[in-house]
């Protein structure tokens, strides 16, 4: 069973950590095998991750990080809130249906179909856009029901042109 540190050793080692931290050729070589530890644990990160698909158009644009932290704090990347995301979906929605819209055609397994008008799709979308500005105006609580409906109705939206687009609606 191992014995706890008393008075005098644990004032021993005290007191060499504090010699080896006080030379300065030391604490470097200690502050750069840390910097080389933390740049192997990103390498290895990102062999390990899907690749991820870029934030698309009307997303806040994400600032970049120095490779190599410094030693003063580094300020943290501002949270995407649920209304941010929101804006996104609706954004993305409106540019997937332009777009179906301007070709009118996708392509299936058979050959080329026509997708059909997607009626009233236009002025969902835009309901969707003025509930999400609403949202964000109102008390927590509310605003978190509200954007839990928007997000709903997004769904149904994403799914019925996807089924469209598919050929299976």
């Amino acid at each position: 069973m191992a014995k706890k540190f008393k008075g005098a050793t644990a004032a021993a080692v005290a007191s060499a950590a504090v010699r080896v931290l006080q030379d300065e050729h030391l604490r470097a070589q200690l502050i750069d095998a840390g910097h080389a530890a933390a740049d192997k644990a990103k390498a290895w990160r990102a062999t390990q991750r899907r690749p991820q698909l870029g934030p698309g158009p009307g997303a806040p644009a994400r600032p970049s990080r120095p490779s190599r932290p410094s030693r003063l704090p580094q300020v943290s990347l501002p949270a995407v809130s649920s209304h941010q995301r929101l804006v996104v979906r609706v954004e993305r929605l409106a540019d997937a249906v332009a777009l179906l819209n301007r070709h009118g055609t996708a392509p299936t397994a058979g050959g080329v179909h026509t997708v059909p008008a997607f009626d009233g799709i236009d002025e969902a979308i835009e309901r969707l856009r003025v509930a999400v500005a609403v949202s964000e105006k109102l008390p927590r609580d509310k605003r978190k029901e509200m954007e839990a409906q928007v997000g709903a109705h997004l769904d149904e939206l994403e799914t019925s042109v996807q089924a469209a687009t598919l050929g299976g609606g």
